[in-house]
């Protein structure tokens, strides 16, 4: 993309909340008749019935973004229970749902429940999603006074992901304008980033030369479109490839000077083409990441093949967390101990006379013994995980900056980075 065209981004952007509009929720819920519902919001929202333009463009959009979110509200509102009943499940609350792994959509991990009863009403997340049932874990002062009394439950979805979608909406109206949405003429640059023809045996052509195809099994149709992107006489506009499944569209990516992102619906999909990739041999280790989320590294559903090309910091994320879980439970345990401990001897000299009477003296210094010792090694095991914590926690920074500054040395040494751009990337993170 040409610098004229670049887009400065800020690092706070002030994104807004977009809050679904009342009577939209109103007439959504009004009726169970679909198309009485459909005539409400047409009413409401006139720009669902207009032909899309430049002056609609916005307020369309915005209002399709809340039908889809209204859609997904209704949809998790049948999780809802008047009468929901807990278990404790050491510091989860368990919630038993019926068919939940069948149900579609499903509740997911950072939904978000709120439970009301007589008192107040308490917020909390959902953290594990299993076959039929739900660990959810609320305030700390909830959890601790549970008495197993049935409670009113409602689950809600995280809105953020939406109020992006909102924000990038505005921002694409603004910024990029009606030339880039409604475009009427194809810009142009005026000459070709590279001489690239098509000859009539269907081979490429650069300046007169013919160049070998790397893939020869390309038809002619998914060759042309390649050789228009090397041309790349459009300025700014995007290229996209369709068409049915088996027509190797996956073969056809390419991106020039550029990162490529690929998102693919499904997780099977996305290994096919990260391991397409690595066969090819066109991508170099450290060039090729596959993003993976913390629930296939817990259930260890990744390739074998794939694992050196995954991305390392969600691993490393979440050893430290589970880590750090883990020195949390040892503290909280220490503290219990050296409770137990002083509970020992506060009881030995409240009733010193009777443990005297009944000679119970060696007894309880036994007790309070074997109470501090337990309480000492708890003291220790917690030291020494909070020293592993720690050096842990440093050793993966200083690696990061470490291999950062190598990183970007190696792309100065081969000029494809200058100082500024490298410290002004050093400053951002």
């Amino acid at each position: 993309m040409d610098s004229d065209s670049c887009i400065k981004i800020n690092k706070w952007l002030p994104i807004g909340n977009f809050d679904l509009p009342e009577q939209l929720k109103r007439a959504y819920f009004a009726s169970s008749c679909k198309k009485e519902i459909l005539e409400a919001i047409e009413c409401m929202f006139p720009s669902l019935q207009e032909e899309l333009n430049v002056n609609n463009y916005v307020s369309r959009f915005h209002t399709l973004l809340y039908l889809e979110e209204m859609e997904c509200l209704a949809n998790i509102r049948k999780y809802n229970r008047e009468r929901a009943h807990f278990t404790c499940e050491e510091k989860y609350l368990n919630l038993d749902i019926e068919h939940l792994s069948e149900s579609r959509p499903s509740l997911i991990i950072g939904d978000r429940a709120e439970g009301e009863n007589a008192e107040r009403k308490y917020i909390g997340v959902i953290h594990e999603v299993l076959r039929n049932r739900i660990l959810i874990r609320f305030d700390y002062n909830f959890q601790q006074r549970y008495n197993y009394v049935d409670c009113r439950l409602e689950f809600y979805f995280p809105r953020y992901e939406y109020h992006k979608q909102h924000y990038a909406i505005s921002q694409v109206a603004e910024n990029l304008g009606k030339q880039f949405l409604f475009p009427s003429q194809a810009q142009t640059r005026g000459y070709p980033q590279l001489d690239i023809k098509l000859n009539n045996e269907k081979n490429i052509l650069l300046d007169n030369r013919q160049c070998r195809w790397y893939n020869c099994r390309l038809n002619f149709m998914q060759n042309k479109p390649l050789a228009y992107i090397l041309r790349g006489e459009f300025r700014s506009m995007p290229y996209v490839i369709v068409g049915p499944p088996g027509t190797r569209k996956t073969a056809t990516l390419i991106g020039t000077g550029a990162r490529l992102l690929v998102g693919t619906p499904s997780t099977s999909s996305a290994d096919v083409i990260t391991t397409r990739l690595i066969e090819n041999g066109v991508l170099k280790m450290g060039e090729l990441i596959r993003l993976v989320s913390h629930k296939e590294i817990k259930k260890g559903l990744i390739p074998e093949h794939l694992m050196p090309y995954r991305d390392p910091v969600p691993a490393v994320v979440m050893c430290m967390t589970y880590l750090g879980r883990k020195l949390r439970h040892l503290s909280k345990s220490s503290q219990a101990q050296s409770e137990r401990g002083t509970l020992v001897c506060e009881e030995a000299l409240s009733y010193v006379r009777a443990v005297r009477s009944n000679a119970c003296e060696y007894r309880e210094m036994e007790l309070f013994i074997s109470e501090t010792n337990e309480a000492a090694r708890l003291a220790q095991e917690l030291g020494y995980g909070i020293t592993i914590f720690q050096g842990l926690t440093n050793f993966f920074l200083i690696s990061l900056v470490l291999s950062t500054l190598f990183l970007g040395g190696h792309l100065m040494s081969t000029e494809s980075m200058s100082l500024d751009a490298l410290m002004a990337f050093l400053v951002a993170a």
